[in-house]
């Protein structure tokens, strides 16, 4: 490699660091055509300095050993997860194995988006997006882990979410408790929002599914 390339490629490098994830359109500032960001990418990708998160999407090793060092990978890797296609919001079997809802703990990043149904895999982890329409993607905050801003939805919404998306195959309430949710977790307030959604999305089979976690609370 010339000077002038090693320099460059250093210049890279500490612009990096520092980025959560970034672009070839974010380096485009620094002063070259896309064509040798791309090589110079790959370069970084094949030696293991750099990782792919999805077509066009990187971050650096070293962003993510300061991220482990710090205590952060868990937030960062939410964060990521709600970057990576957004609008997203973390829910379904993520969050409902959070509150002990699932009896089996997930192994993937699993999100509403706005978006078609997408899966990223990649050295991070597997993320799992399915597709909600408009005027059911709500029931979710932004809150602040360390550094990073994550979109995550409630208990409540993330199990509207979970049987929403699966009320075609819900047929009868053999179906629902074959599912084997531990509904015992959730507090009355929970409950009330789950009927709020149910009312919201506004179909008898909703409101009959979700009827089956308040008879079974009695």
């Amino acid at each position: 490699m010339k000077k002038d390339e090693k320099t460059y490629a250093g210049i890279v490098r500490n612009a990096v660091a520092g980025l959560p994830f970034f672009s070839i359109e974010d380096l485009s500032s620094i002063g070259t055509n896309k064509k040798y960001i791309k090589i110079l990418l790959y370069r970084f990708v094949k030696a293991g300095e750099v990782l792919r998160l999805k077509k066009g999407v990187y971050v650096s090793k070293k962003y993510l050993d300061r991220a482990e060092k710090e205590n952060k990978i868990n937030s960062y890797l939410e964060f990521i997860a709600v970057s990576l296609y957004d609008p997203a919001y973390l829910s379904l079997e993520y969050v409902l194995s959070e509150y002990g809802i699932v009896t089996e703990n997930t192994q993937a990043f699993t999100l509403v988006s706005k978006n078609k149904t997408k899966k990223f895999n990649n050295a991070l982890g597997l993320f799992n997006y399915r597709h909600m329409k408009n005027d059911l993607f709500s029931g979710f905050k932004i809150i602040k882990k360390d550094d990073f801003l994550i979109s995550k939805t409630t208990a409540a919404k993330a199990l509207f979410d979970f049987l929403y998306l699966r009320k075609k195959t819900i047929l009868n309430k053999g179906a629902f408790l074959a599912l084997r949710l531990n509904t015992d977790n959730l507090k009355k307030e929970d409950l009330e929002d789950l009927r709020k959604y149910a009312e919201i999305e506004g179909s008898r089979k909703m409101k009959e599914i979700t009827g089956y976690i308040w008879e079974k609370k009695k």
